[in-house]
């Protein structure tokens, strides 16, 4: 909701926003009981930050694209057909191949006994496309849904907030919800 609340579309057009992934929830999750403080598992946190601290220990390695670079190579061009639907996305677009290295990076780092090379296989790079799509797709969805940019267009997706599926919603009720007068609302 504060994304979508506070981007502006220059920070989708400009280079910087494009850098990041977006992990869009299907759904919200309810505050766990106790809130900030809720109870939490530390065997699991422990696990967690046991291994990250492990994988940054390791001594500097090689990575090898060369069993997937073909795979990877398809992949990009079938992902570039997407261009131009989203503009604001087209950032975002351009640079999914340099995502898709990065995460078969840190998938291939994370399942691989230290080496001075780790090999990035054609099942690995799938696992991290299929991250991706799942990724893009839904931050598309995100941008044909609810991120809008004008005046004209917040006020739409305001308005449809209030809007009740099945029974609509009464003239008035939504001028005073919206704070327009009536000419407002006409236009």
């Amino acid at each position: 909701d504060w994304m979508v609340q506070s981007l502006e579309e220059t920070d989708f057009r400009s280079g910087f926003m494009p850098r990041f992934l977006f992990c869009v929830p299907e759904q919200n999750e309810p505050e766990p009981e106790g809130g900030y403080f809720a109870a939490t598992n530390p065997i699991a946190e422990n696990w967690l930050v046991h291994n990250l601290a492990g994988i940054s220990l390791r001594p500097r390695g090689t990575v090898d694209f060369s069993q997937a670079r073909d795979f990877l190579i398809r992949w990009e061009k079938v992902q570039q057909q997407r261009m131009g639907t989203i503009p604001e996305l087209d950032g975002l677009l351009s640079r999914l191949s340099h995502h898709a290295s990065k995460i078969a990076t840190i998938l291939v780092i994370s399942e691989t006994k230290v080496s001075d090379t780790y090999i990035v296989t054609e099942p690995i790079a799938q696992r991290a496309t299929d991250y991706l799509e799942w990724t893009v797709d839904k931050t598309m969805l995100l941008f044909e849904q609810r991120l809008v940019f004008n005046k004209f267009e917040r006020l739409c997706q305001r308005l449809l907030a209030y809007v009740d599926p099945e029974n609509g919603i009464d003239r008035s009720i939504a001028m005073r919800n919206l704070h327009l007068n009536a000419s407002q609302m006409k236009e």
